[in-house]
């Protein structure tokens, strides 16, 4: 990823709440570090070649740049912002090395295919990024290869930003009506998730007349 500043705050506690206490300015760090491998690269390349071609986060820490409010930071200091640096971006998922990754499918000859599938981070932001490849046959660089990756945004969360950058004031009042309309139906729901139930009548029970037989009609030649 493009390498940009970033400003973080550093907190401590003050009594019983934590407070901002110092601004943290972070340059010459990749907003993006993957780096995968067929193995262990450690086992066949040396601290000076992984330097040379940031291959780790120890290289990245070497190009990091540290400012505060009062400018340039004691050793200690610097060291400590460096670490915590890096293990945010670990835990956001942005920095990440993994070995036993790359997987050579043809070799042999003047060409070898490869492949590598991993997640994308959801922590990433749209842009270009620079993918690249190298090849090191007994410690040292036999190949190198580069390209550009551009990551761009499609469907829904495409059109809210075009809408936001566009028609920023049509963006604003959508917001502010979707956000009217949730509350009152939250406010709906939980109104009759909390009114008490309506106590039903009693059901009366009526026995059912017994239907009469109809009674024979008179013969004319028979008296009361």
């Amino acid at each position: 990823g493009a390498s940009k500043e970033e400003v973080l705050n550093l907190k401590d506690r003050v009594g019983p709440i934590w407070v901002n206490i110092d601004k943290i300015h972070v340059t010459g760090t990749p907003s993006l570090f993957l780096r995968f491998s067929s193995s262990e690269m450690h086992t066949y390349l040396n601290r000076k070649t992984i330097e040379a071609y940031t291959l780790d986060e120890l290289s990245v820490k070497l190009r990091m740049h540290v400012t505060t409010k009062k400018g340039e930071p004691d050793p200690q200091y610097r060291e400590l912002i460096q670490n915590s640096y890096l293990d945010f971006k670990k835990k956001e998922g942005t920095y990440r090395r993994v070995h036993n990754k790359v997987r050579i499918t043809e070799s042999g000859g003047p060409i070898a295919r490869y492949d590598v599938n991993f997640a994308w981070p959801k922590t990433a932001p749209v842009g270009d990024y620079e993918i690249e490849v190298y090849a090191f046959r007994e410690g040292a660089l036999v190949g190198r290869a580069a390209s550009t990756l551009r990551l761009v945004e499609v469907g829904f969360p495409a059109f809210m930003v075009r809408l936001a950058n566009q028609h920023p004031y049509g963006y604003g009042v959508m917001a502010v009506f979707v956000a009217v309309c949730a509350g009152f139906g939250i406010d709906a729901v939980a109104s009759r998730l909390r009114r008490p139930a309506r106590p039903r009548p009693p059901k009366i029970l009526v026995p059912v007349p017994e239907a009469k037989a109809p009674q024979p009609a008179p013969h004319e030649d028979q008296h009361v």
